[in-house]
């Protein structure tokens, strides 16, 4: 499943249970908080972002998160990238970016989606 149809299950997910209140578990003002950052990325072409990152990261069969963080170790602006994980799949998730190497078009592709 690409993180661009992940990352609309969610949006999906906290607009209904937004709408549910009373379901157990739901924090009301959290996922209208969710809401608003989706309806944000969605809007100023966020999407284009996860869309790279997602043909990227199937170009190396790595995960999108060890694509993410490469793109920022390699990026020459950054200086320290700050990258964490919770949990052993997190960090799993992270670690093939130490020794994954974008290509320059790759780097092109990414960068160009936020700008």
């Amino acid at each position: 499943m690409t993180l661009t149809k992940r990352f609309d299950d969610a949006v999906l997910y906290a607009h209904q249970a937004h709408g549910d209140q009373t379901r157990k578990g739901t924090d009301a003002p959290y996922l209208g908080h969710l809401l608003g950052v989706a309806s944000i990325v969605l809007d100023d072409g966020g999407t284009d972002v996860l869309e790279a990152l997602d043909e990227v990261a199937g170009a190396h069969d790595a995960p999108v998160a060890a694509v993410a963080l490469a793109w920022l170790l390699a990026h020459p602006r950054v200086q320290a990238p700050i990258a964490s994980a919770r949990t052993v799949e997190q960090l799993e998730e992270i670690l093939p970016a130490a020794t994954l190497e974008l290509t320059p078009q790759e780097m092109d592709r990414l960068s160009a989606t936020t700008r």
